[in-house]
């Protein structure tokens, strides 16, 4: 009889026939009810369900691929098991996590195991039976799915907390049915949710075997859930008081829906409604179904295996999350001065500057508002290698500008920086970059990337560069000349002389090679302008 580890290659024929008991008792709940008034299924002998739909539904969840196998004859019973020939994988993913505990918590071995464990659930719900999970204590594990390059589906499965919760609105401020937002609007969809309101039900109240995506009654997918006695109970005595009053479902802090009661809930039981397919539907009931993880995680690298060798450095310095950021615009929008940069990612100057210039300018001009930092695309070094990968580069940063993540991910490419036309950022390495760097929606993300999105705008930008601006890295101070160096020394006594008064500096870099004020002003085939094909 095997044991069930996660090294066995075969099942014996009672665990096969257990597998395929649960696997059809899974899929019971995706047959339609026969129509009998509101999904009333006194036929079989169930109470009536209460349906608590949507204004938005799904919305603010990221759009998942992920392939669901809805029956198989041979049930994957372990984890590390090839497909049904038995044959492996040669390609795959492979992603490592690092657990992120709260000021003073511990990690345990207890922490690492459950969060295995549950991650073993999402990725068996998921069909992605050709999986392993191999921790590496006391903080990080990583997750090997095999079969497939999609870095997105399998981090949509495996890399969110899983924190449930049911957050009454107060009708006070956010009003009732018919008279929306007394004082303040409803929470959007995607949208963090006020810590201060109070919660009523978490996910840990959940009945496990409740919960499952389904078909509803207007043909769209959408998610049961069913709370156990205690939760069911919590729930009927505040539904009973407050008919008509919106509330928020709350996934790891985001409004995931905002219903409003239409009647109380004396049952436990409801519907999250307006799952856009079944992939969406199914990732979400598995995510509930499994629990919450005991410790938060993130992506610490992600890479694809068998096709591209790759493992993302995380920047050696971030920008503090407390300096506002829209667009490539880094600072107080309104700041009195303006700090243009043009740059190439695979500019090694570009990266000294990133890396030596720029944390010391953020510290002593931005943070303080006295500067704003605007970057601009100058795609340079593709006209000598041949190749894209500066252009790619740059649409990829401006998909990541789509989703307001510009600035971390302009820091994460300089760090990933190779030699020129190295293959450093080819398209797929750059969405590996993207996954590490924590972009939200990796499905948008990755079609960017792939699709040359901005790329036409990058061409208009090349068309337009200021006079004087023949290479990279080309600093530019309130719209006048470019400065004859990058060097913080330079750039810092042209704002002082403008402001008039000397900031404290926070600290001087290091010396850098500033010998020039770009990479390529020595190569005279260097336009001043140039679009790029």
């Amino acid at each position: 009889m095997n044991e069930n580890e996660l090294n066995v290659e075969t099942a014996s024929d009672a665990e096969v026939l257990e597998g395929v008991r649960k696997h059809m008792s899974s899929i019971e709940p995706l047959v339609p009810p026969p129509p009998a008034g509101d999904w009333y299924e006194a036929a079989a002998g169930k109470p009536r369900r209460t349906v608590i739909r949507s204004r938005i539904g799904f919305a603010g969840l990221a759009p998942l691929v992920l392939v669901v196998a809805v029956v198989t004859v041979a049930v994957g019973v372990n984890l590390g098991r090839g497909g049904g020939s038995g044959s492996k994988s040669t390609y795959g993913v492979g992603i490592e996590y690092q657990l992120q505990p709260a000021a003073g918590q511990q990690v345990s071995d207890a922490d690492m195991e459950a969060t295995r464990t549950i991650i073993a659930k999402r990725l068996s719900a998921a069909g992605m039976d050709d999986s392993s999970i191999n921790p590496a204590l006391p903080d990080k594990f990583t997750v090997t799915v095999m079969g497939t390059t999609d870095i997105a589906a399998v981090t949509a499965v495996v890399g969110q907390a899983g924190k449930l919760e049911f957050v009454p609105l107060p009708p006070e401020t956010y009003g009732i049915a018919g008279n929306v937002g007394a004082v303040t609007p409803l929470p959007a969809i995607g949208d963090p949710i006020d810590p201060s309101l109070p919660v009523l039900l978490d996910g840990s109240r959940l009945d496990p075997d409740g919960v499952a995506a389904q078909l509803g009654t207007t043909g769209s997918w959408e998610v049961a859930f069913l709370f156990d006695a205690q939760g069911a109970a919590v729930l009927a005595s505040w539904s009973s008081a407050h008919v008509n009053e919106y509330f928020a479902i709350v996934l790891d802090g985001k409004v995931l829906s905002v219903p409003y009661l239409q009647s109380a809930i004396q049952d436990g039981a409801g519907v999250i409604a307006g799952a856009s397919n079944e992939s969406e539907a199914r990732n979400l009931a598995g995510i509930l179904k499994s629990g919450a993880v005991p410790v938060p995680f993130v992506v610490v690298s992600a890479q694809i295996l068998g096709q591209v060798s790759t493992n993302p450095i995380a920047p050696s310095a971030t920008i503090p999350p407390s300096i506002p950021a829209s667009g490539r615009t880094l600072g107080n929008a309104n700041a009195p001065h303006t700090i243009d940069v043009y740059e190439d990612f695979q500019c090694p100057l570009c990266k000294n500057f990133t890396t030596d210039v720029q944390p010391v300018l953020v510290a002593n001009y931005v943070a303080t508002g006295k500067a704003k930092i605007v970057f601009h695309d100058y795609v340079v070094i593709d006209q000598f290698t041949g190749g894209t990968e500066s252009l790619d580069a740059a649409n990829a940063a401006m998909c990541a500008a789509d989703q307001g993540r510009f600035w971390p991910y302009h820091d994460w490419l300089f760090a990933n920086q190779g030699s020129e036309g190295s293959g450093a950022f080819t398209k797929d390495r750059l969405k590996v970059i993207g996954a590490a760097a924590g972009i939200p929606d990796l499905t948008t993300f990755n079609s960017c990337v792939d699709g040359g999105t901005h790329d036409a705008d990058i061409a208009t930008e090349q068309s337009q560069l200021p006079s004087g601006v023949l290479g990279v890295p080309a600093v530019i101070i309130d719209g006048g000349p470019p400065l004859a160096s990058y060097d913080y020394e330079t750039i810092s006594a042209v704002l002082n002389q403008i402001i008039g008064a000397s900031p404290n500096p926070v600290a001087t870099p290091g010396p850098t090679d500033t010998s020039s004020p770009s990479a390529m002003p020595q190569r005279s085939d260097v336009p001043t302008a140039t679009a790029t094909p």
